[in-house]
């Protein structure tokens, strides 16, 4: 019993070695590359399957694999200097992927080689961005920001230096992460914003005086418009207050005694209502006037 243990584990040993020999998986995220005695042709080219693929050990095959996700390559932070003459430092980044495995293969082979190639090209488009300003990079607004031009100016060059290289590389993405100020330029760039800053500042309250001066202007020839009809709409009422005065004063031209009697009758209203006591004789406010001149009807002196 203890021997056919013994012989059942020897012989899973061996048909583990002989699978690891002759077969080979490849993962969902990855593409493997089957070389015979160091060659790959399209048909080397093995993607990911429910089945593993057969092999013949080595040194008569091998087996290379690809992720076929895309890769991140982070540059380093390096000094860039601005077409106004501005040091900046930037750090960009770029996202590519292996598109032709078998291209791949024959002209980089490694991961680390590819990353070392796309640097050095990275490096070599980057400047790209000395043509542009210290204010296209950095500004408060946004309209003046040339970022996205910068980023498909060498994403496009990037291209299309790979394209005729063979490598079986496609850059995907290249972005600026970062944009650092070395200490020196700070203090100039912080004196520039301050010097725009003040300018827009001015241009700001040079058109808020236009607009007030608009404003009270406007509002000026309301007011002379409102006071023209206030005037004018009192001359009416003035003209009109005349005519019927003119026309009472006539009536009362045609009797004196009845003006001055109701003249007499006003002050003892206005007198009385104050409470003040005083003596006078009765004829003076008492005798009515002659009213034959109004069409009134003469008292009986009886």
């Amino acid at each position: 019993m203890k021997n056919s243990m013994t012989l059942l584990i020897g012989l899973l040993v061996v048909l583990v070695l002989l699978s690891y020999m002759f077969l080979f998986q490849v993962r969902y995220d990855q593409v493997a590359v089957r070389t015979t005695f160091g060659n790959a042709t399209e048909a080397s080219i093995k993607r990911s399957q429910k089945w593993p693929y057969l092999r013949w050990p080595w040194p008569v095959q091998g087996v290379t694999r690809y992720p076929n996700r895309l890769q991140i390559l982070q540059d380093q932070l390096e000094e860039q200097q601005t077409l106004d003459g501005f040091a900046v430092i930037i750090k960009t980044y770029l996202v590519w992927r292996i598109e032709d495995p078998l291209a791949f293969f024959s002209n980089i082979e490694t991961l680390e080689k590819a990353q070392d190639q796309l640097r050095s090209r990275l490096r070599d488009a980057r400047a790209i961005i000395s043509q542009y300003r210290f204010d296209h990079l950095v500004n408060t607004n946004p309209k003046q920001v040339k970022l996205p031009e910068v980023e498909k100016r060498v994403l496009e060059q990037l291209k299309g230096q790979l394209s005729g290289l063979g490598y079986g590389i496609k850059v995907e993405q290249f972005g600026i992460r970062r944009i650092l100020l070395p200490e020196g330029v700070t203090v100039e760039v912080f004196r520039q914003m301050r010097t725009t800053r003040e300018r827009m500042a001015q241009d700001t309250r040079s058109l808020g005086e236009a607009h007030a001066k608009s404003i009270k202007s406007e509002a000026s020839t309301i007011r002379e418009q409102i006071i023209q009809f206030a005037q004018g709409y009192a001359a009416q009422i003035k003209a009109r207050g005349d005519s019927e005065a003119a026309r009472f004063m006539a009536q009362l031209d045609q009797n004196a005694e009845l003006a001055i009697f109701l003249q007499k009758l006003e002050m003892l209203k206005t007198t009385l209502s104050q409470q003040t006591q005083f003596i006078l004789p009765a004829e003076d406010f008492l005798s009515p006037p002659n009213v034959n001149g109004l069409g009134a009807v003469e008292e009986d002196s009886n």
